[in-house]
């Protein structure tokens, strides 16, 4: 019997101009959070963390990744800040990220950005992604990976895109972090988030009559 596979893209990005953020912890929380998954078997995960834009498009083709997921920083207007090929910032402009994923990401149905103030970014994606996750303002290191875990953990246990939200939303309030307020979910028009499932429930087992 073949195994669905789900294929998980994360980008870090820390320019050595910029605050300093754990983006490897959110990394390690992440893959151990499907690796303690029902359905452990059925995600693989790629990771590349000194992402830049001039290589940006290389990898969405190479991967061809079913989620995407963006940590790292970004500017008060909304733009992602990638590196440079000398470690230093480069903003990406939103219409024309949003554009690469129209082109080169057909299998992409969801994208998670965990970057302060990435609702607009985020905004400008969900015009061809499912469902598109930012932030609306900055969002402190501990409050970013508490959600990313308990985010994938619902994800790894079969959960739609919108319950696995709500769960992380509330995972942060479970542990009296700040910003829970913080997170938005951006639907595609005419894609309810709830219907985005990037593995169906388990079926029961028949009995025999």
């Amino acid at each position: 019997m073949t195994v669905e596979q789900i294929k998980i893209l994360f980008l870090a990005a820390n320019p050595t101009d910029q605050t300093r953020l754990r983006l490897g912890s959110e990394s390690t929380k992440i893959k151990d959070a499907l690796n303690g998954a029902i359905c452990r078997e059925n995600f693989s995960f790629a990771e590349d963390h000194a992402a830049r834009l001039d290589s940006l498009t290389r990898l969405i083709l190479r991967e061809n990744p079913n989620v995407v997921h963006f940590s790292g920083h970004g500017a008060s207007d909304g733009a992602l800040i990638f590196e440079s090929e000398a470690g230093k910032a480069q903003l990406a402009d939103a219409q024309a990220l949003a554009e690469l994923f129209r082109l080169a990401a057909e299998n992409t149905r969801l994208i998670i950005l965990n970057a302060c103030y990435s609702d607009a970014q985020a905004t400008a994606l969900a015009q061809h992604v499912d469902a598109v996750i930012g932030m609306s303002e900055a969002i402190c290191d501990d409050t970013a990976i508490a959600f990313s875990k308990a985010l994938y953990e619902a994800l790894g246990e079969r959960c739609n895109v919108r319950k696995a939200f709500e769960l992380a939303k509330n995972s942060i309030k479970l542990q009296n972090l700040p910003g829970a307020d913080l997170p938005v979910l951006l639907e595609r028009s005419g894609v309810p988030a709830n219907s985005v499932v990037l593995l169906p429930p388990l079926q029961p087992l028949s009995t025999p009559a």
